[in-house]
Order: C-alpha cells, then sequence, then structure tokens
C-alpha cells in the first residue's frame, strides 16, 4: 500500500492511496461511507473517487490530540457501536490490512467469527507455515466453545482495524477514523484492538464506558478478541506474531 499527498486542480488538497487490489480499495470506500452515516460518529475522510485499486480521499492534515478530544471521539465511537446490522458481516469483502475478510452475513455472531475471522485465518496461516500444527488445532477447539467464552451481543458497525494509527488527529482538532476494515460485530473486537499496540489513552475508555458500557468481563475478553489480529500478523510478517498467536489460542482452547 502506497500514499501520495497532492494537489488537485481547483486547489483540493487530497491523498492518493494505493491498495494491493481493487477489493481493497472498494472495501475501504464502502466503509469509509458506513463511518459517515453513523450518526454522531467520528469524521472520516470524504471518499473522493475509487479508480482501480486506488482511492482519492481528502486530506485531513495532521494535528495533535488533547485528553478533550480522546474523550469526544471515545463517545463518538460508542455513538458508531450504537448502530446495527442486519446481522454479521458486511456488504462488500473489506480488507484488514491486505488481508481481504470474508463477510458473508450471517445471523450468529458466534459462528461468524468462528468461521470467518479465526478458522479462516488460521488455516490460511498454517498453510503458510506462520503458525504451529498446534495453533490451529487450538483455534478449533476454542471456536467450538465460543459460545462459552462470549456473551451473546448484536451486530453493530465495526472499523475493523482500529489500533492507534487509525485514530488519526487531524488538523483541525479531531480525531478521524482512517483506514477502516469494516463489519457488524461485536462492539468488543473494536476495543480490542484499541489496546494491542501501545492502547489509547486512559480518558477514552473511561468516556467509553460511561456512555457504553460493555457486558461484564469485557477486559478479559480483549486478548481472545485480538487473536485474530495477532493471527493476521502472522500471515503477513510471520517472525514472533506467530508464537504470540499460538500462546493466546493455547490459552483459551
Amino acid at each position: 500500500m502506497s500514499v501520495t499527498r497532492l494537489v488537485l486542480p481547483d486547489g483540493t488538497r487530497a491523498l492518493r492511496k494505493r491498495h494491493a487490489a481493487a477489493v481493497g480499495a472498494v472495501g475501504e470506500a464502502a466503509g469509509l461511507a458506513a463511518l459517515a452515516a453513523a450518526p454522531d460518529g467520528p469524521p472520516v475522510p470524504a471518499v473522493l473517487a475509487v479508480e482501480g485499486d486506488s482511492l482519492l480521499l481528502s486530506d485531513l492534515g495532521d494535528g495533535a490530540a488533547d485528553d478533550v478530544a480522546w474523550e469526544r471521539f471515545a463517545r463518538q465511537l460508542a455513538a458508531v457501536h450504537g448502530c446495527t446490522g442486519p446481522g454479521f458481516g458486511f456488504a462488500v469483502t473489506t480488507c484488514c490490512g491486505p488481508t481481504p475478510q470474508p463477510n458473508a452475513w450471517l445471523a450468529d455472531g458466534h459462528d461468524f467469527v468462528a468461521e470467518q475471522r479465526l478458522l479462516h485465518l488460521a488455516r490460511a496461516c498454517r498453510a503458510a507455515d506462520a503458525v504451529p500444527a498446534s495453533c490451529l488445532a487450538d483455534v478449533e477447539r476454542l471456536c467450538a466453545r465460543l459460545r462459552e467464552l462470549v456473551p451473546l451481543m448484536p451486530p453493530v458497525l465495526l472499523h475493523g482495524d482500529l489500533w492507534q494509527g487509525n485514530a488519526h488527529p487531524a488538523a483541525d482538532g479531531r480525531i478521524h477514523l482512517i483506514d477502516p476494515a469494516c463489519w457488524y460485530g461485536w462492539a468488543e473486537c473494536d476495543l480490542a484492538m484499541t489496546r494491542l499496540f501501545g492502547g489509547f489513552p486512559p480518558c477514552f475508555y473511561a468516556a467509553y464506558v460511561e456512555a457504553r458500557p460493555p457486558p461484564a468481563g469485557w477486559e478479559r475478553r480483549l486478548e481472545l478478541h485480538n487473536l485474530y489480529h495477532l493471527l493476521n500478523h502472522a500471515l503477513l510478517f510471520r517472525g514472533a506474531y506467530g508464537g504470540q498467536a499460538a500462546t493466546v489460542a493455547r490459552r483459551w482452547a
């Protein structure tokens, strides 16, 4: 993926973002449209054009976020997580990084996460020799008991790849959501990703929990929800991620 800043003939500042394939551009555009339509949600860059494997987006500029901005962003994310869908999935294939995510609609969240997230990616990792055989076996075991591990929750709109780098403090002083990998799923999945690489400020979590209290035990389950992202990183980057994924899968199996 590459990003280039440019100025359009009419003076508009824009970003040209090139994906590995057209499916990534189409999926990101659909995700940004869904997030933009969420009442009271965080701002997102405007999609100016979709051109094959590329997106033309409004350039947000760069800024800094204080605690007030993070608290506002938390309440806006809680509003996004109030947007329920017709089931678990999404209207188009989306990509988490360059990895396509199958999004065929299912009524059951446990079946969706098991089949189209954890097992799908664990099998891909095993085929690529990115995780040991024991990891796939452990993922299969934990998926078989996923209903015991995760309570019933409705399908809500997710950003899907919500690490700190995708909560962008823009020049206007607001935090914008960028680079989505949207689907309708458990709100805890977004919260989990916020903790994976450094975490968001404590004031973010306090404001989110106040606005939309998660089910009991949510903080403990974040590790389980992040197994998907550890598997994705193992598939993309190999290295220590495969061992980390195997450790988490074994702990929850």
